[in-house]
């Protein structure tokens, strides 16, 4: 009973203080931006809208910036509870959820879509749908790779990932080669934004897909923890080691792949989220999955925010940004020997 009560406070308070912070960390993105926007003229935006009372002095929060925070949101949310569910899955702490190839995959296609002319065919759809189909491609390469006699080794996974990440890489850095004035337009997928095109219709779908993969590493949080024991000890539990994973590897990979063809490659959101967490709330993956997933949207929803305000009216990418505060405070978890 001792034990359950302290998981069910555990778990009150991963989601009820990060749910605090990205409410905070939401209206700060919401009043951040080139054109300065008070508090009270935001929300008033927002109603005016949801009321059907909207004039054209609504467009900048409610066609810019409120889908871009919930597009940074969802996609640091995918990312960190992504990078949290392999790194309990393959035991290394520097699994996150590009290990599998998803990226650089991501990247090829966007590239080859941009160079082609696709981005200005049926509103540019055709440039993330060829991102979502070739990171798909490479997940499923090094699924192909690692698989032996019927089983997935995880320690051929992490190879087999690295190997056809450097492969993909390798031919995208040969499609810029060719590329001229496209470089701009695809620099986007290689450094990570939130400045959708479309960016409702971008929202919708990463929300769709992202929230779904969510919700399903959510279920399995529970088997991840009896998979961390070991493979004959969770098997002993009644966890099937296999299936679970196919699922994890499956939920990962697929709501990666709809965050990059949303955003492009944003680096280190699922790394370093899912290790500060972990020494917060512990190993168990329920509180960590869920605290994580909410650190993870107010980490990038912040990352946003100060990529719309630091040089205005230009934008620094993302990427940039999470790369530059990512790699230091990785570096000083490694050097405090708990990564």
């Amino acid at each position: 009973m001792k034990t359950r009560a302290a998981l069910r406070t555990r778990l009150t308070l991963a989601a009820a203080v990060p749910a605090c912070l990205l409410v905070v960390c939401f209206f700060a993105g919401l009043w951040t931006g080139a054109v300065g926007v008070g508090p009270m003229e935001a929300l008033g935006q927002v109603a005016s809208h949801l009321t059907g009372r909207a004039g054209p002095e609504t467009s900048i929060i409610w066609d810019l910036r409120l889908p871009r925070i919930l597009l940074a949101a969802v996609v640091g949310a995918v990312l960190a509870a992504g990078g949290a569910a392999m790194q309990g899955l393959l035991g290394n702490p520097l699994a996150e959820p590009y290990t599998a190839g998803v990226s650089s995959g991501c990247v090829l296609g966007a590239s080859l879509a941009v160079i082609l002319g696709l981005d200005s065919v049926a509103g540019g759809w055709p440039v993330p749908a060829a991102a979502f189909l070739t990171g798909l491609a490479a997940v499923l390469l090094v699924l192909a790779l690692a698989r032996r006699s019927g089983k997935l080794d995880v320690n051929t996974f992490l190879l087999a990932g690295i190997i056809v990440g450097a492969f993909f890489w390798a031919v995208t850095t040969f499609v810029l080669s060719l590329a001229r004035e496209d470089i701009a337009r695809i620099f986007m997928w290689l450094a990570g934004s939130f400045a959708a095109p479309y960016p409702w219709d971008y929202l919708k779908m990463a929300s769709v897909i992202g929230l779904l993969c969510l919700a399903g590493l959510f279920w399995n949080a529970r088997d991840l923890n009896a998979f961390a024991l070991g493979e004959d000890q969770a098997r002993s539990l009644g966890v099937e080691p296999e299936r679970l994973k196919a699922m994890v590897i499956l939920l990962t990979t697929l709501g990666t792949a709809a965050c990059v063809s949303a955003a492009g490659v944003i680096g280190f959101a699922g790394l370093i989220v899912p290790h500060g967490m972990r020494r917060v709330f512990g190993p168990d993956h329920r509180p960590l999955l869920v605290s994580s997933a909410l650190c993870g949207a107010c980490l990038l929803v912040l990352a946003d925010a100060l990529a719309r305000s630091l040089a205005p009216p230009r934008e620094v990418p993302v990427g940039v940004i999470t790369s530059i505060v990512g790699a230091p405070v990785f570096l000083w978890i490694l050097s405090r020997g708990r990564a």
